[in-house]
C-alpha cells in the first residue's frame, strides 16, 4: 500500500513538472496583502509562500471549477515562485497571454486596476475615501449616498461628500449577498453607461480645487472581476492644454464574433516646443501634437465574465487591425 502511494505522489509530481514545461499565461498578483500559494488547489491545502502584491509570475494550469472565496470568483491556478510551485486562487490576479504587458513601466504609469471588495458594509470604503483625500476635506462632511444604476443582479451607487468637486467613488453591491466592489484608486466620477450597464464611464479626478485636467476613467462589472484603466469611451483626438495637462488619441470598439474589447490610445507630443508652435499660430484652444510619442492597443478578452488582457506598446498587432476596424463602438445604455 505504502508502494503505491508513493507512486501516486510521484506519478502526480511529474504531472505537474510537465505542466511547468508549457506556459499557458503569466498573472499579475492584485491582492493588497499578497496572495497565498498553497500546496494543493483548495484552500484546504496548507500554505506554501505568499506572493507580494504585483508579483509577476507563469501560469501552467487552470485547475477545476469556479468557486467563490470572500466574494471573490475564480479557479486555482498552478504557478511557480521563487522556484517552488504551487497554486493560486485567480480571483487575485491579472492574467495575460504576454508578460511584456504586465512588465512593461507603461503599465505601471496607466494601469488596469482590480476592483477592491468590502464585506462590511460601506462605513470602510468611506473611511478609505476620506483617507485618500484628507487634503481636500475639513474632516466634518457627511457623506451623500445616490443610485446611479439599477438591475436584476447590482445596485449602482455614488458615495461623494456634496459638492461637484468632491471626492466621489463608485460601488457596486452585489445583489443577495454582503458583497461591495468598488474601484482601487481615489475617485471615481460617473457620467454614462454603456453595454447593458455593464460599462461604465466617468472621470477621474488628479486632484482637487485645481486646474488639472481631468481624466476619463472606464469600469468593466465583470461576472468574476471588475476592473477598471484610463480610457473614454467615445472617440478622442489627441490635444494639449497650454496650463498643463493633455488628452490621449482613443478609439475604443467591441467585438461581438470575439467577445473582445479593443482600447487604441496613442500619446502626443506635448512638448514645449509643440506648445510655442501653437502660441505662435493662435491655436492653444484646439492645440494638435504634431506626432506622437508611443501608442498603445489593450485587447481584453472575455471582458464581461473573467477576463484576459493583453497590452501591445508598439500599436496594432497586423493580426488585430482588421478585428479592430470591423468592431463597433460602444452602445451607450438608456436608464429608465
Amino acid at each position: 500500500m505504502k508502494k503505491i502511494i508513493l507512486f501516486l505522489i510521484l506519478l502526480s509530481f511529474c504531472k505537474i513538472e510537465e505542466k511547468e514545461k508549457e506556459i499557458k499565461g503569466y498573472l499579475r498578483v492584485t491582492a493588497l496583502n499578497g496572495l497565498i500559494l498553497r500546496a494543493g488547489p483548495g484552500t484546504n491545502f496548507p500554505k506554501v509562500k505568499t506572493l507580494p502584491r504585483n508579483t509577476i509570475t507563469s501560469i501552467y494550469d487552470t485547475i477545476g471549477q469556479t468557486t467563490e472565496i470572500k466574494g471573490f470568483k475564480g479557479k486555482w491556478i498552478l504557478t511557480e515562485y521563487q522556484k517552488t510551485s504551487g497554486y493560486v486562487f485567480s480571483g487575485h490576479v491579472l492574467i495575460t497571454s504576454n508578460k511584456e504587458s504586465l512588465e512593461n513601466d507603461s503599465f505601471n504609469k496607466d494601469p488596469i486596476t482590480q476592483f477592491l471588495i468590502s464585506e462590511s458594509g460601506k462605513d470602510p470604503i468611506i473611511k478609505k475615501l476620506k483617507e485618500k483625500n484628507a487634503t481636500f476635506l475639513n474632516g466634518n462632511e457627511i457623506p451623500i449616498l445616490k443610485r446611479f444604476y439599477e438591475d436584476e443582479f447590482s445596485l449602482i451607487e455614488t458615495i461623494s461628500f456634496g459638492v461637484e468637486y468632491s471626492p466621489k467613488t463608485i460601488t457596486r453591491t452585489i445583489k443577495g449577498s454582503n458583497i461591495i466592489e468598488f474601484p482601487d484608486i481615489n475617485n471615481f466620477h460617473p457620467i454614462k453607461i454603456y453595454e447593458s450597464g455593464k460599462i461604465i464611464e466617468g472621470e477621474y479626478y488628479p486632484c482637487y480645487e485645481c486646474c488639472a485636467n481631468t481624466n476619463p476613467i472606464i469600469a468593466i462589472f465583470t461576472e468574476n472581476k471588475s476592473i477598471s484603466f484610463l480610457a473614454s469611451a467615445s472617440d478622442t483626438d489627441a490635444l494639449c492644454y497650454p496650463e498643463g495637462g493633455n488628452t490621449n488619441f482613443n478609439r475604443i470598439r467591441f467585438s461581438d464574433m470575439k467577445n473582445e474589447l479593443y482600447i487604441q490610445t496613442k500619446v502626443g507630443d506635448c512638448s514645449e516646443e509643440n506648445l510655442l508652435y501653437c502660441y505662435e499660430t493662435n491655436t492653444t484652444d484646439s492645440c494638435k501634437p504634431k506626432r506622437y510619442t508611443s501608442e498603445f492597443f489593450k485587447i481584453i478578452k472575455n471582458p464581461f465574465e473573467d477576463p484576459i488582457i493583453d497590452i501591445y506598446y508598439n500599436g496594432i498587432p497586423d493580426g488585430y487591425k482588421k478585428e479592430f476596424k470591423n468592431a463597433r463602438k460602444l452602445i451607450e445604455w438608456k436608464v429608465k
